[in-house]
């Protein structure tokens, strides 16, 4: 903030050092063993919510908790629930799948690059956001060209290595 006041010629206090940013503090595997097992999820999927969101992972916790759907899976490969995309929505302004897999999730990151949550999110982030059936494939269809071209990209790094 200093550098950005003295490059805009404002003056303001900085309060970075003071305020800690969100998710902070860390959260103890005692928090992460209780908060599974008053979640009904597991210790691994707690503790990965933990990783991923800091001390806000209790946001996604009482998500799932008023609602049981939250709690479901969104692909067999990662430890990603469906109350993660309500919160993205909701908390984040997530506001299409690319940014939901990609940015406030990893499941687009995962070795399988979360294909197989692509329609899941998809649906849920159009009940969520009003999508009419042409704007939820429009979304799930931008994913899917985004993933391939990451898949391009590793086929000719491949290529080139051998």
């Amino acid at each position: 903030m200093d550098v950005v006041c003295k490059r805009l010629d404002a003056e303001a206090p900085c309060k970075t050092a003071k305020i800690p940013l969100p998710g902070v503090p860390i959260v103890t595997k005692g928090q992460v063993e209780k908060s599974a097992q008053e979640s009904g999820l597991s210790v691994e999927t707690v503790a990965y919510l933990a990783a991923l969101y800091g001390s806000r992972f209790s946001q996604v916790l009482e998500l799932a908790r008023k609602d049981a759907r939250g709690k479901q899976p969104l692909c067999p490969h990662s430890k990603d629930i469906v109350a993660q995309i309500w919160h993205a929505v909701n908390e984040e302004s997530a506001i299409t799948v690319s940014d939901f897999m990609l940015r406030r999730s990893a499941i687009g990151l995962m070795q399988c690059q979360g294909l197989d949550a692509v329609e899941p999110v998809a649906k849920e982030m159009s009940r969520l956001l009003g999508w009419d059936p042409a704007e939820q494939k429009r979304q799930a269809d931008e994913y899917l060209n985004t993933a391939a071209l990451g898949q391009r990209y590793k086929t000719e790094t491949n290529a080139l290595i051998k």
